[in-house]
């Protein structure tokens, strides 16, 4: 009698599974499979486009807009999800997901962008001793196109030539711009304004 206590007591105890019990347990592969049985189109949807608009945002920026409309629409997918019997297991994974999905684009929004990344980047600046021996000094005084927005970086073409440059205000893809600067490898433009 003691012996069927004793196992009935440690079955409860199994079956109710506390969130630190779940990441010792075989149980995370079973709440991997549980996060596609469940998934919803909606929440599937949600979280796709969510990540893609994060993603947009890293690779042209619009001050935090699709970052924060990318981070809503993914909170609103895991929301959606863990409503149809989520899990903890499940929400682990979501997340995990959603993370790595995250990293990976912003590792390819840093190597497409590697040089504007240097050049915003204090600890990494180039020092003039190990600048390019190329310069681009000859740029200044030039006019050309932005073909991008222009939010901290850009693109403009110059003379059918597409160069990475910066500015410290906002300037619209489209607009008429100067070089006023080169300051090592940042070519440093300006609205030409109407005077």
């Amino acid at each position: 009698m003691i012996y069927n206590n004793r196992v009935s007591r440690s079955v409860s105890i199994a079956n109710h599974q506390s969130p630190t019990a779940f990441f010792a347990s075989a149980n995370l592969a079973d709440s991997f499979a549980g996060l596609f049985s469940g998934l919803s189109v909606a929440a599937l949807f949600l979280a796709a486009a969510g990540i893609m608009l994060a993603a947009v945002e890293m690779f042209r920026p619009a001050r935090w807009r699709f970052a924060f409309a990318g981070g809503v629409l993914i909170f609103a997918g895991v929301v959606l999800r863990m409503l149809n019997r989520g899990t903890v297991g499940i929400l682990f994974w979501m997340l995990l997901l959603v993370a790595a999905a995250l990293l990976s684009f912003h590792i390819a929004a840093l190597l497409l962008h590697k040089r504007a990344w240097l050049a915003h980047s204090k600890d990494l600046m180039l020092s003039e001793e190990a600048a390019d021996p190329e310069s681009h000094e000859f740029l200044v005084g030039l006019t050309g196109l932005s073909v991008t927005d222009i939010n901290g970086s850009g693109n403009m073409v110059i003379n059918d030539i597409t160069f990475l440059v910066f500015s410290d205000r906002f300037i619209e893809r489209g607009v008429l711009l100067r070089v006023v600067a080169v300051e090592g490898e940042r070519i440093v433009v300006q609205r030409i304004t109407n005077n």
